[in-house]
C-alpha cells in the first residue's frame, strides 16, 4: 500500500495521483477521516499508515509550510521510504512509486478510489456560529477578574496566580510568562461549564502543572477573557519572544536550540508537553515560547479564496514538541480551525492595561 501525503491545498493533485496508481493496480491511502474534535488525531492517523510500505509525498509550498505534514512524514516507517514529487505534477513519479511498491508488495488489493473531500464550507459557517456564541457566553459571564495587580513591568491575574510581563515595544500590553496550565484551566471549565478539553483523559497530559491543550479557540478565549485578559496578538506575541536580546532564532535562554533548550523534535504521534518550567526561560523570563504546545492567537488567518468571509482559522505560535526546529523559530507561524482542538495547541494569556493603552493612543480593552 502507498500512503499519499499531502496538504489540504494539494487534495485535487493527490486524488489524481490516487487515480493514476489505481490505474495501474497500485493500491493506495490517503488521510483518512478524522472526526472533528479528536485531540489525538495523529494516532489515528499513525495506525492507518502503519501498513503502508511506501509514502508519496506530495511536494508544494504548502506542503513545506505545514508542521503536520512535516510530522506525518518524519514520522513514517514503512520498508520502501518516502518518495517526492512535485503537487503540480512529475514527470516519471507514479512509474517511481509502482517500483517501490513492487519491491515492497504483499497481498493486497487496490480499494475503491476515496470520494473527493468535501469543501470548507460547512467548517466556516461551523466556526463563524461558534463566533457568535462565544460572543452571548462573554456577555453572560464577566471577567472572574476585573483588575490585574501590577508593579512596574509585572502584572499578575487569577487571585496573582498568573504572572505577566511587559512586553517590550507594544506599550499597555502584558504577556504571561508561562502557558496556561491545567490547574488554572480547571478553575474555568469548573466555574462556567465549558467542556474539558479531551486531553485530560490521558494522565500524561493531565498533570496540574503541565501546559492545558486540547481545548478550540473559542474556549480558549473564553478562558482568557474569564480570567480578566485575552489571547495575545500575533505582534505582541512576536515582541515578547524577541524580548531578551539574544539576536538569535529561537526564543530560548540563548537564542539557540537542542534538547536542553526546548521540547521538539519527538515522535510522531508520541509524548507529551512538560511542565513550563522544564527548561530554560528567555533572557526576559518568559518560558515555553520555543517547542514543548503552541499557543492560540487572537489573530485571523486569511480565508482561501472562494471561502468566503469568516475568521475560520487562527493563528497558532511557538512550535510544539512533535515539531523540527524550524517551525520553532520566533518567526515561524501557522494555523490552526478555530473549530478544531489540538493535543499539542494551547494559549497563553494577554493584558492591555488601559492607562497605557490610552496614553499610547489606543482604545483600551
Amino acid at each position: 500500500m502507498i500512503f499519499i501525503s499531502y496538504a489540504r491545498a494539494d487534495a485535487a493533485a493527490a486524488h489524481r495521483l490516487a487515480a493514476e496508481l489505481l490505474e495501474t493496480g497500485v493500491p493506495s491511502l490517503m488521510d483518512p477521516p478524522l472526526p472533528q474534535g479528536d485531540v489525538f488525531w495523529r494516532d489515528r492517523l499513525a495506525t492507518q499508515m502503519a501498513p503502508c510500505a511506501v509514502m508519496a509525498a506530495l511536494d508544494s509550498p504548502a506542503a513545506d509550510a505545514s508542521p503536520w505534514v512535516q510530522q506525518e512524514r518524519r514520522g513514517f516507517a514503512g520498508a520502501g521510504g518516502v518518495l517526492h514529487g512535485r503537487a503540480d505534477g512529475a514527470p516519471g513519479f507514479v512509474t517511481s512509486l509502482r517500483a517501490a511498491w513492487r519491491r515492497h508488495a504483499t497481498n493486497e488489493r487496490p480499494d475503491p478510489l476515496p470520494a473527493a473531500p468535501d469543501t470548507d464550507t460547512d467548517r466556516i459557517a461551523r466556526a463563524n456560529a461558534d463566533d457568535l456564541a462565544l460572543a452571548r457566553w462573554q456577555a453572560a459571564h464577566p471577567p472572574h477578574a476585573k483588575a490585574a495587580n501590577r508593579d512596574g513591568d509585572r502584572a499578575w491575574l487569577a487571585d496573582d496566580a498568573l504572572a505577566l510581563r511587559a512586553v517590550p515595544g507594544q506599550p499597555g500590553w502584558y504577556l504571561a510568562l508561562a502557558p496556561l496550565s491545567n490547574a488554572v484551566y480547571r478553575r474555568f471549565v469548573a466555574a462556567s461549564g465549558r467542556p474539558p478539553p479531551a486531553t485530560w483523559a490521558r494522565p500524561s497530559f493531565a498533570a496540574p502543572d503541565l501546559p492545558a491543550t486540547g481545548m478550540t479557540w473559542h474556549d480558549a478565549a473564553a478562558c482568557a477573557a474569564w480570567l480578566g485578559g485575552e489571547l495575545p496578538p500575533e505582534r505582541v506575541w512576536h515582541a515578547a519572544a524577541l524580548a531578551g536580546g539574544t539576536g538569535g532564532e529561537f526564543a530560548t535562554i540563548d537564542g539557540g536550540i537542542c534538547a536542553r533548550r526546548a521540547h521538539h523534535g519527538q515522535a510522531f504521534a508520541s509524548g507529551a508537553p512538560r511542565a513550563a518550567d522544564a527548561y530554560p526561560a528567555t533572557p526576559a523570563g518568559f518560558s515555553g515560547l520555543c517547542g514543548n504546545t503552541w499557543d492560540w492567537c487572537a489573530d485571523s488567518w486569511p480565508a482561501k479564496a472562494g471561502q468566503g468571509a469568516g475568521p475560520a482559522r487562527r493563528v497558532i505560535r511557538g512550535g510544539g514538541w512533535m515539531d523540527d526546529a524550524r517551525f520553532c523559530r520566533i518567526d515561524a507561524r501557522y494555523r490552526n480551525a478555530a473549530i478544531d482542538p489540538d493535543a499539542s495547541v494551547g494559549l497563553r494569556l494577554a493584558w492591555r492595561a488601559a492607562g497605557d493603552a490610552i496614553r499610547d493612543g489606543r482604545t483600551p480593552a
